[in-house]
């Protein structure tokens, strides 16, 4: 079912335009815009701190992303989790990500109860090499200056994305709109 145009009537003309076409375009955009956002997070390398993977994956270290950077890859569900809806008539497109950790690494975030005990700290899984016994030892993090134990720095990747496609995306607008555009005078 095709939408109804939109008419702007003035005084002694009028201009009409598809709002389908507009629709297709704000589709289309924000397939843009997750397309970016899973090339930002498909970098399994960030320049952040090591960690030794987690249980169940191959044995190895992983390279988180450092604060500011796209979050590094190691699962692949932040990548796979993106999506979005329409609303109302289809001139309004949100975009999702599913992964409950999502908006903590968009937005960044602090607290939590710690990595291994309910309340507690927790132990640390960041590992360094001793040059003498040659075994690795676990180390406890070091916040940066300014910054408490449990902080997590924004790691922007959905909205750096839409920042990275905002002038593709007023073009298709832009485009979408006089497509079909009507402009009539009273004669």
């Amino acid at each position: 079912m095709a939408l109804p145009a939109l008419k702007i009537v003035v005084p002694h003309a009028s201009i009409e335009f598809s709002k389908d076409n507009i629709r297709k375009a704000l589709r289309s955009a924000a397939l843009d815009v997750i397309r970016e956002a899973r090339a930002l997070t498909q970098n399994p390398n960030g320049g952040g701190r090591a960690y030794s993977t987690p249980a169940g994956m191959s044995k190895g270290i992983h390279y988180a992303s450092a604060a500011g950077e796209p979050p590094a890859m190691l699962t692949g569900t932040l990548n796979k989790s993106f999506g979005m809806r329409s609303k109302g008539s289809g001139t309004t497109i949100i975009l999702e990500d599913n992964a409950y950790y999502a908006k903590f690494l968009e937005l960044g975030a602090h607290g939590g109860a710690g990595t291994n005990q309910k309340g507690g700290k927790g132990t640390s899984n960041t590992y360094r090499l001793n040059p003498l016994t040659r075994k690795k030892e676990r180390v406890a993090p070091t916040p940066t200056p300014g910054q408490k134990e449990r902080d997590l720095e924004p790691r922007p990747f959905l909205s750096r994305a839409l920042v990275d496609q905002t002038p593709e995306i007023i073009k298709k607008v832009q485009d979408a709109a006089v497509a079909d555009m009507k402009f009539e005078t009273d004669k």
